[in-house]
């Protein structure tokens, strides 16, 4: 088995697996105050992610600004100060066009977050693990935008990984037909799942077009977060006019004790929190690995999420009574995914059907190979020579 399946230490996956920390804890964070609050469906999340990813951008880049950077360093020749000025990468694009690129960036990410946590919840037949089981259609969807958009090759091991979670995605959405849960109509049932392909769309084009502004741009991870965040603000004020984000609260303020409500809003100040971390090593994996190895992160620990909703809630159920067989499909399916994933991350390298003969280590391994057999025969040479 060794020998089948490698696992690759090339990268340091320590910004990769704060991003699976913060996003689950954020998770975790939201079915607690559902459970103990009404709380579905509230504008509310979509203000407080917004509002941790502009504190987090803001407090890191001023902590860069005061404690790394240095805006002139000054060098003395001969009794005379030379002032250097610092360096600056020429970007491709203007302001004007980066501006206009986080904005709509901004407006992929609040659109995703409003469908996710505003709008689904509202469709109580709707499955609550319906974004996360089509988790894996978010690789296929940046595998494509990268290749067309940024030129990223699809190499091998990558390609047969697309094809075998597209495969499992089909058979999501066929068990979903065959078990899920009835009663609404063909329309609303259309609909619905229109939403979920958007919002996974969404996610997507805000993870390509950061990954596009932070290598081709050379935009800082936490300037791009602030003008996000603050763009983001701007279209959660106006459209807070029409639906007031803060009446939860103002409910669970009036018909509860302090206790409870305290309760509350430290949840809340969690859940702000862990969208700030998630939001924050986000970024740094899209620039240190890539969208596709950071949506890794979205649906990696599916399973247990599975187990929780199938124990807990009323989930996998087929006409009105769970269905372990609706489940264990499910499960197993999340789990293909997830190693997929990973496989096609070079985080797991597969040596059959020579999946592994474009994979960055079994490269390396041939170019310091070919480079030992020049080197040998280099010596060889000049001993022979020499003789």
């Amino acid at each position: 088995m060794g020998g089948f399946i490698k696992i690759s230490t090339r990268r340091n996956l320590f910004y990769l697996s704060q991003v699976i920390l913060y996003y689950y804890s954020r998770k975790v964070v939201l079915i607690i105050i559902n459970n103990l609050f009404i709380f579905n469906n509230s504008l509310i999340f979509t203000i407080l992610m917004l509002l941790g990813e502009f504190f987090a951008g803001i407090s890191i880049h001023l902590y860069q600004k005061l404690f790394f950077e240095k805006k002139n360093t000054k060098t003395k020749y001969f009794g005379i100060t030379l002032i250097q000025k610092e360096k600056r990468m020429n970007r491709p694009d203007s302001k004007i066009k980066i501006t206009l690129i986080i904005f709509f960036t901004a407006v992929f990410d609040f659109t995703e977050f409003i469908i996710e946590t505003y709008y689904l919840p509202k469709y109580k037949e709707l499955s609550k693990t319906i974004t996360l089981r089509f988790g894996g259609v978010i690789i296929i969807f940046s595998s494509l935008l990268c290749y067309y958009n940024l030129k990223l090759k699809i190499l091998k091991h990558q390609f047969y990984s697309l094809i075998l979670i597209g495969i499992c995605s089909i058979l999501i959405i066929i068990f979903e037909i065959i078990f899920g849960k009835k009663g609404m109509s063909v329309g609303e049932y259309f609909f619905t799942y229109f939403l979920v392909l958007i919002n996974l769309v969404f996610v997507t084009f805000t993870d390509v077009v950061e990954k596009y502004l932070l290598e081709y741009d050379f935009m800082s991870p936490f300037i791009t977060l602030i003008l996000e965040s603050i763009f983001g603000l701007i279209l959660a004020s106006i459209y807070s006019i029409r639906d007031d984000p803060f009446k939860d609260l103002k409910r669970i303020y009036e018909e509860s004790d302090a206790g409870h409500f305290l309760i509350l809003l430290f949840l809340l100040f969690l859940y702000m929190a862990f969208s700030a971390g998630a939001n924050v090593y986000k970024l740094l994996s899209n620039v240190l690995y890539s969208p596709m190895a950071k949506s890794l992160a979205g649906y990696i620990l599916n399973p247990f999420l599975y187990i929780y909703y199938y124990i807990n809630e009323d989930e996998f159920t087929s006409n009105g009574e769970k269905n372990f067989l609706y489940f264990f499909i499910n499960v197993i399916l999340a789990i293909i995914i997830s190693f997929l994933g990973c496989v096609y991350n070079e985080f797991l390298v597969l040596s059959c059907f020579q999946l592994n003969y474009e994979t960055y280590s079994e490269i390396s391994l041939r170019a310091m190979t070919e480079s030992s057999i020049y080197e040998f025969n280099e010596l060889k040479s000049d001993v022979e020579s020499e003789d």
